[in-house]
């Protein structure tokens, strides 16, 4: 139609931009609606609904494209209904701009409109994420005021921003709350809890949580389990993993990818390589895909215990197997032949991770940094550090200060010092 220069009806651009935001081809519909704009005709409030919600459904809820998106709707002099503001709310929460969710929601309760209380949790979760637990806790008392009962979903987005924010007596006072005002706790509240008092090094309380679990016949998940785990593996008593995997079997709950991937980084922290193998070698009995951070934990518990001829054929299966390493992977290869002082590994490593779409990071360029220092290629060193700066990232003082330190020591062991 476009090539034979027919002239688009709005009902045809609008079934276009529909058929586009729903497909997430964003970029494609936001020009169609400029198109449709300068035929002389507005967009269907409708289109941009669905594309706010297509970036929030693939998780690319990003403000600068909300906000252009915004000042096209003012451009066009639209009046916003409910549905649209709310929609605008939540997808500058999801993108992490909370103060543009904040302003927004204070123009919709200022035009008299309503606020669904599904996107109140919504801001009221982001701003836990990001420790602003005082502005969560004035939403969710404005909530109450107005009237609304807060449901459980509404409990944990504050009950996280606690968690998050190391409140515990907040936290526990959330989930007594609940119970004050006859709202049920879940599954995600008690997990919530757990982390809570996990993140306080209160094991027995966490543990107590698992049992009013039971009592409410609320089944724990492999997360659960998985936080417990951490906890013990973070204050270095990894004795008690096979306490928690009894307590899980008694509860009945099957371990997923995520509770052996705690469980094979604990063991690997702790040198006991064979049981790290032999829980991987258990998740692949029972039908669970190991993923990329499964292969990055076995790789890299088997560097750090020196058994680097052991790691690399753990890489090597990786690949052969289809799985594709991440900067993570080839960080840890890097480290590992530059302890074996493998320099044309090392080189044919970034070749490697270049040819596969992966730029060096941070990390990348700290390890060569790190690696070449403490073996005295000093000029291999400095060259990494203006690579990093010609690549837009900034050098760190700790990678100066190490990199000195390596210097000094080389020099100091010098024979005629």
């Amino acid at each position: 139609m476009l090539s034979q220069k027919q002239n688009l009806t709005p009902l045809t651009y609008n079934a276009l931009i529909s058929a586009c935001a729903r497909n997430n081809d964003i970029e494609k519909a936001l020009n169609l609606i400029c198109r449709m704009r300068e035929d002389g005709y507005p967009s269907d409030l409708v289109n941009y609904s669905l594309i706010i919600r297509s970036l929030m459904k693939n998780n690319r809820a990003n403000s600068s494209i909300l906000q252009k998106i915004y000042r096209e709707i003012d451009r066009d002099k639209l009046e916003v209904d409910v549905q649209l503001w709310n929609d605008i709310i939540v997808g500058f929460a999801k993108a992490g701009d909370l103060d543009k969710a904040l302003e927004f929601l204070g123009v919709v309760q200022g035009s008299g409109l309503s606020v669904k209380t599904a996107t109140l949790v919504t801001v009221i979760w982001g701003l836990g994420n990001c420790g602003r637990t005082e502005e969560a806790e004035a939403i969710f008392e404005e909530t109450r005021d107005n009237g609304l009962q807060p449901r459980t979903r509404a409990y944990n987005a504050l009950l996280r921003g606690y968690v998050k924010a190391g409140l515990l007596r907040d936290a526990e006072f959330v989930v007594s709350e609940m119970e004050r005002s006859g709202v049920l706790p879940n599954e995600q509240t008690y997990s919530l809890l757990i982390d809570a008092y996990g993140n306080a090094e209160r094991w027995e309380s966490a543990r107590i949580v698992l049992k009013e679990m039971e009592a409410s016949n609320v089944q724990p998940n492999a997360y659960v389990f998985s936080r417990i785990l951490a906890s013990y593996r973070d204050k270095g008593e990894w004795q008690k993993t096979f306490q928690v995997l009894r307590e899980m079997e008694d509860s009945g709950v099957r371990p997923d990818r995520i509770f052996y991937n705690v469980l094979i980084d604990t063991f690997g922290k702790f040198n006991c390589l064979d049981h790290a193998m032999a829980t991987f070698d258990r998740m692949l009995s029972e039908g669970i895909e190991p993923d990329t951070i499964t292969w990055n934990t076995l790789v890299d518990c088997h560097c750090k215990a020196g058994k680097h001829d052991r790691a690399e054929e753990l890489f090597e299966e990786m690949m052969k197997k289809g799985y594709l390493p991440c900067n993570t992977t080839f960080n840890i290869m890097i480290n590992s032949f530059g302890d074996q002082e493998r320099w044309d590994d090392v080189k044919n490593l970034l070749t490697n991770m270049r040819s596969q779409g992966l730029l060096p990071n941070a990390v990348t360029y700290t390890t060569l940094i790190d690696i070449y220092g403490k073996s005295g290629r000093f000029d291999d060193a400095i060259e990494c550090l203006d690579d990093m700066k010609a690549a837009g990232l900034k050098p760190s003082s700790t990678m100066y200060n190490a990199l000195l330190n390596a210097y000094a020591q080389r020099v100091s062991q010098q024979p005629w010092h």
